[in-house]
């Protein structure tokens, strides 16, 4: 479990969160999901939030999208008209962007261009898919192809990265960006109740951006409501919340088996030496030195401790098959931890047999005879 964490703590995501603070909106208001114009209002509504922000000192960069990369979001079915892969509609994920998320997060674009004031609502759809999308379902040159979404036309307009939009675990899906002045009038009511808004701010080091989010967003509108502000490295660490939760408890059930394993080694070991005592003392009577009780008992506890290590070495086998589902990834990187807990059982093994076996050296036989 803590190699799986290591593995998925060392993937790259595709962008740096350093530098850049994130906060969620609350769209839930009548005004923004509900009846005719909402998406005029929303978009009204980010641009000013946006241009608010993007003239306050030390903010570089201020982007809007429908949800935070590493969290999950809208998903869409989309076709490509004459695509020699077919035409039969395939389910991608979907983002709606304003024009500065790539340079918030710090991505250019690998082809075209990003979009800007020419994106409207009454100007033509374009879109920007990432590179997993062009490699996908535009073989060649993806710039001014045609896809099919919501029964419009959209022209793709750029190329953009791979960025890990789901989660670390999932490798860059298949992702198609859009402007937020373009999404479907009919759907921006079930986005903004479902998802609200995110934005992400690039800026300088020193710069309070959230106190500038909330005075920016009250400046526009004071029905919405900030309901969070995080740096996006935080966003990366609630991504590790499973992997973490996963190796604590596999961590604290391991520990709690050494300490089970290690008592019921030396209870075993302590019930036979004094069961054999009496042996024991005879043995010594006859000539038979301290240091050979204590070896006997001793090579008995480590001789039962091998056998366990091997059924336990059996057992990790079959867990991590067991567990591959909450794991990420295996390799010669899991060897080490193995090695690990094996040395880390043999040892308390070793010390469980050690004391029994130190009480056997004290043994004086006529005092366990005089017993008996």
């Amino acid at each position: 479990a803590f190699a799986s964490l290591q593995r998925l703590s060392s993937v790259d995501a595709g962008f740096s969160a350093a530098g850049i603070d994130t906060a969620t909106l609350a769209l839930t208001d009548a005004h923004f999901s509900g009846g005719d114009n909402a998406d005029r209002r929303t978009a009204a509504f980010l641009d000013g939030v946006i241009a608010r922000l993007s003239a306050t000192p030390g903010i570089d960069a201020v982007a809007s999208s429908t949800s935070l990369p590493l969290r999950s979001g809208l998903n869409n079915s989309v076709s490509v008209p004459g695509s020699p892969m077919g035409e039969e509609p395939s389910s991608v994920e979907l983002r709606v962007v304003s024009p500065e998320y790539f340079r918030a997060l710090g991505l250019p674009l690998q082809a075209g261009r990003p979009f800007d004031a020419r994106d409207q609502r009454d100007t033509a759809p374009v879109a920007i898919v990432n590179r997993a999308f062009a490699e996908r379902f535009l073989p060649g040159s993806a710039l001014e192809r045609r896809l099919r979404m919501d029964d419009r036309d959209l022209r793709v307009v750029g190329v953009a990265p791979d960025i890990r939009e789901i989660s670390l675990r999932e490798a860059p899906a298949p992702t198609v960006y859009i402007p937020h002045t373009q999404l479907v009038p009919a759907l921006q009511p079930a986005v903004n109740r479902w998802f609200g808004a995110s934005l992400l701010l690039r800026a300088q080091a020193g710069v309070d951006t959230g106190a500038a989010v909330r005075a920016a967003v009250a400046g526009v509108d004071r029905r919405v409501a900030v309901l969070s502000q995080q740096p996006l490295s935080a966003v990366f660490g609630s991504a590790l919340a499973l992997e973490r939760f996963v190796g604590w408890t596999l961590g604290g059930f391991a520990l709690l088996a050494v300490a089970l394993a290690a008592v019921g080694v030396y209870s075993l070991l302590s019930q036979l030496q004094l069961r054999r005592s009496h042996e024991l003392a005879v043995r010594m009577a006859l000539g038979a030195h301290a240091v050979q009780n204590g070896a006997l008992i001793l090579r008995h506890g480590l001789r039962l401790g091998g056998y366990g290590l091997a059924l336990g070495a059996l057992g990790v086998y079959a867990c991590m098959r067991l567990l591959a589902g909450l794991l990420f990834g295996s390799g010669a990187d899991d060897l080490p931890w193995l090695a690990a807990a094996l040395a880390i059982s043999a040892g308390v093994t070793l010390l469980a047999a050690l004391l029994p076996a130190r009480r056997a050296l004290a043994i004086r036989p006529m005092v366990a005879l005089r017993g008996d």
